[in-house]
């Protein structure tokens, strides 16, 4: 827990990812060293924990930025030009997230739905 009573969170990361993902020329950085790995980990510790609402900073992740992330890494079409390396990360960011699902099925997060149809997609990019 932080000083203020919350769950912690890498609240630097989701800054971090905020910001890449909202650029004109967006990024997304699903590599494993990558923001946002390190807060779907984090999302994942907190779900399975039960205390991931408690966190702000982890309710503003699921809610804005991992939408944004997946949507960009999911739906647009600059995916097509990336290397295999960045695919294989991708992967491994959605068995994560897919494990954040499971975590939170009974909460009917809106959001989560949202983004795992179309991850789930067979015919997606």
């Amino acid at each position: 827990y932080d000083e203020h009573g919350e769950p912690k969170f890498p609240l630097d990361d989701l800054l971090k990812l905020e910001e890449q993902v909202g650029r004109v020329r967006w990024i997304v950085p699903v590599l494993p060293s990558g923001e946002l790995i390190k807060c779907l980990r984090t999302a994942v510790c907190l779900a399975r924990e039960k205390i991931d609402t408690k966190s702000e900073s982890c309710q503003r992740f699921i809610r804005d930025s991992l939408v944004t992330s997946f949507t960009k890494i999911f739906c647009d079409e600059a995916v097509g030009g990336w290397k295999n390396d960045i695919y294989i990360a991708i992967y491994n960011n959605a068995m994560l997230f897919i494990q954040l699902c499971a975590f939170k099925i009974d909460d009917d997060c809106f959001p989560l739905l949202d983004v795992l149809s179309f991850v789930m997609n067979p015919t997606g990019r």
